[in-house]
């Protein structure tokens, strides 16, 4: 390039992109998305167009005459990352591609070069927590009534889709009547003294170890689905007061 001369353009192009708007490229400054659509950066006014085919995303910057030394620092500045919770496990190969200069092509002049300078970003998903949210009841038991319901409107999210959940963990205070002490697990009565068990109807393992009048109940839950331990949570009932939920129940991979 001569020395008078600009840079018009500069295109780069992206692989593996599956996470829709997740997938981020860092551009004169600002987050870019790399999903179809064109802007222009607030810094320098650089335009930015991205088109995707396949999984393949392709940026073409406009950068009306820059200088190399804006073009270097914009090269240098060019950094990517993934906003998902759950990204797809893939290399992203970053390439530049092509750089124009402002010359044109007069007298068979070559205004284009071809580039073939690439980066990889290797994207490693990380197990994220689970959650579990519920409405807790607050029923009076009398004597010689059915097992009082305890939770409602369940909700677990395990954020990574493909997971499911191994454990759930609960404890039950005040317990002090040995085996009359009874917790609805899986449609199923189950005594609130130590022991272990497993559900006719899904084949729930139950193991419950008592500490002073406090029960705890740790269930092994076999991968179930957020909606098979949203029906878990809100048929649980029992004949006593006071039971506490986790947050957090245990997903597995």
């Amino acid at each position: 390039m001569e020395s008078a001369q600009g840079v018009n353009g500069l295109t780069l192009t992206v692989s593996n992109v599956t996470d829709g708007a997740s997938e981020l490229l860092t551009v004169d400054g600002e987050e870019i998305a790399l999903t179809a659509g064109s802007t222009t950066t607030a810094a320098n006014g650089y335009g930015v167009n991205v088109s995707v085919a396949g999984s393949t995303a392709t940026v073409t910057l406009t950068l009306n005459g820059a200088t190399p030394a804006a073009v270097q620092t914009l090269v240098d500045g060019l950094a990517y990352r993934n906003a998902s919770d759950n990204p797809t496990d893939a290399d992203r190969t970053v390439t530049l591609t092509e750089l124009v200069d402002d010359g044109g092509t007069p007298n068979g002049g070559d205004d284009t070069a071809a580039l073939a300078i690439a980066a990889t970003v290797n994207v490693e998903p990380v197990n994220d927590e689970p959650s579990l949210t519920a409405t807790g009841a607050t029923p009076t038991f009398d004597e010689g009534d059915g097992a009082a319901s305890l939770f409602s409107g369940a909700s677990v999210d395990l954020v990574e889709s493909a997971q499911g959940v191994d454990g759930l963990t609960l404890t039950v205070s005040n317990v002090t009547d040995g085996a009359s002490e009874l917790l609805t697990v899986d449609g199923e009565e189950i005594a609130l003294t130590a022991g272990s068990t497993t559900t006719a109807a899904n084949g729930l393992t139950l193991s419950v170890s008592v500490a002073g009048s406090t029960a705890t109940v740790t269930l092994t839950l076999n991968g179930a689905t957020p909606a098979a331990v949203q029906t878990l949570v809100d048929g649980l009932a029992t004949a006593t007061q006071a039971t506490t939920l986790p947050t957090r129940p245990h997903a597995r991979r």
